[in-house]
């Protein structure tokens, strides 16, 4: 298997880091898959992509684990979204220092001063399911990880408009999204809540 590293200067800019993409596969047609620099520019683009009616029809329904860095009284956000307007926020890219696909498993590595965060992303073969993977790599003082999941459940090849809170049940270590899957943070303090990304590419 061929290993593939890309460093800031790749990664933190947006053209070049937006135009490679990854792809993990779950072995049923379902997969996860995304850009270097974690921006959405296909409908396709998600963590967890099932093959509901296989070999055609899949239905995305995690697209994105937006992470916060705290350290103190900051807050980096190292996510990257791009929206109708054409801007871009918030531009996560400019913190990746490294991008690395080893082993079929994909890694960001985001440093802020002396702060480097880690997220890696791999499939269960022969099962619809995601493990996404973040730490905290290297700090020198208090530092910790906000993730906010952008949950959907539609075609991929679709769109999905906002019209009413989606259902959400809270079940042991995580939550279930509309009754189609359960999104499991064993450990994590849970915090539902949010709102529709309304005018987001």
């Amino acid at each position: 298997m061929i290993d593939i590293r890309f460093g800031r200067e790749t990664c933190g800019s947006l053209d070049q880091a937006a135009e490679r993409e990854w792809l993990v596969t779950d072995g049923l047609g379902g997969y996860a898959m995304g850009t270097v620099a974690g921006l959405r520019t296909r409908r396709y683009h998600g963590l967890l992509v099932v093959a509901d009616r296989p070999p055609i029809g899949r239905m995305l329904g995690l697209a994105s684990l937006d992470p916060v860095l705290v350290v103190g009284d900051r807050r980096v956000r190292l996510a990257t979204h791009e929206w109708a307007s054409g801007a871009v926020d918030p531009a996560g890219h400019l913190e990746l220092a490294t991008f690395d696909l080893s082993d079929g498993v994909p890694r960001w590595r985001w440093a802020f001063g002396d702060v480097v965060v880690e997220r890696e992303v791999a499939m269960a073969h022969g099962a619809p399911a995601v493990g996404v993977v973040h730490r905290v790599v290297r700090a020198t003082g208090p530092a910790r990880l906000e993730l906010a999941a952008l949950c959907s459940w539609r075609d991929v090849h679709g769109e999905r408009f906002a019209d009413g809170d989606p259902p959400v049940e809270v079940v042991a270590d995580g939550f279930v999204f509309e009754g189609a899957y359960r999104v499991a943070a064993p450990g994590t303090r849970l915090q539902l809540g949010g709102s529709w990304f309304r005018g987001v590419r």
